[in-house]
């Protein structure tokens, strides 16, 4: 912020602005540059091993009013799997794999994707249920934290209604359908 005040010359986006959060959702949402080819040396892996990497994201698709992004996790995690479904992410981290891959010429990698489209597609099957199964898990838990919140800010209004007159019943009612829009929410 203080840059962008002292420096006029000098455009200042936040994550939120329109601009950032409509061009994230552009190449999050387009299936233009989500897949790409490379190849690298390491003494631990064999050479001609296929590794198949993949970044996922947990959302909840649903009003900005009822905030679900504070209890749902939505940081992104990664899976890097062998044609065997190992789990080999933790041996090669991502820094690892983005400062050695070498790009693979277009012509190539159309010819390598076709010739291993087989055993990518036997891997799909499994980082999706991998995927499946964590977004199964942050949904849970953003349940649980969004029941603990709500509950604790029902009972704290409840409470305060008991000692303070000028709290109504509609805005306890108007948290308890908060509460139960949220909680719907996060459920999909």
């Amino acid at each position: 912020r203080q840059t962008a005040l002292a420096r006029d010359d000098v455009m200042f986006l936040t994550w939120e602005h329109p601009v950032v959060v409509e061009s994230m959702n552009a190449v999050l949402g387009g299936d233009i540059g989500k897949a790409s080819l490379g190849t690298f040396k390491h003494r631990g892996v064999t050479g001609g091993t296929v590794l198949l990497e993949a970044i996922h994201r947990v959302e909840c698709i649903a009003p900005r009013h009822l905030e679900t992004g504070r209890f749902l996790d939505e940081t992104v995690f990664r899976s890097l799997l062998t044609p065997d479904a190992r789990e080999v992410g933790d041996k090669l981290s991502a820094q690892f794999l983005s400062e050695h891959l070498q790009p693979v010429p277009t012509a190539a990698s159309a010819a390598a994707l076709n010739k291993l489209r087989p055993v990518l597609e036997s891997v799909f099957t499994e980082l999706e249920h991998r995927a499946q199964q964590v977004s199964a898990e942050r949904r849970l838990a953003s349940i649980q934290s969004a029941q603990a919140y709500f509950d604790a800010e029902i009972n704290r209004l409840l409470h305060l209604q008991s000692i303070n007159p000028s709290i109504s019943a509609d805005e306890v009612a108007a948290l308890s359908r908060q509460k139960e829009a949220c909680l719907e929410a996060l459920k999909q």
